[in-house]
């Protein structure tokens, strides 16, 4: 077998496997929702697998849609965010009290 063919099998292999991570997470979502059952979250494993193999297979952007998919990856998105902008805004008043403090 050519490299090539092995590469391209891995990543074909890679891609399936995030998807279905994807999925799981997806279902493992609605299962919180509406049946009230706790179920574990993969975060970031499916998004990332099945990103880094589109990505590989397309060559394009469009190989990242599974990281806005996956509710993992969008869960773990959105509280790096949330705790960036928090900083954010602390950051003139952090920059006040040290001003007050010199004098």
């Amino acid at each position: 077998m050519s490299e090539s063919v092995i590469g391209v099998l891995l990543v074909g292999v890679m891609t399936l496997l995030g998807a279905m991570t994807v999925i799981a997470n997806v279902v493992t979502v609605i299962a919180w929702r509406w049946k009230r059952r706790r179920e574990s979250l993969f975060p970031l494993v499916g998004g990332l697998l099945a990103a880094a193999g589109l990505t590989a297979l397309t060559g394009s952007w469009w190989g990242l849609a599974p990281l806005v998919v996956d509710p993992g990856c969008a869960m773990f998105v959105g509280a790096l965010i949330a705790e960036y902008r928090r900083q954010a805004e602390s950051l003139p008043r952090a920059v006040a009290l040290r001003r007050r403090a010199r004098g």
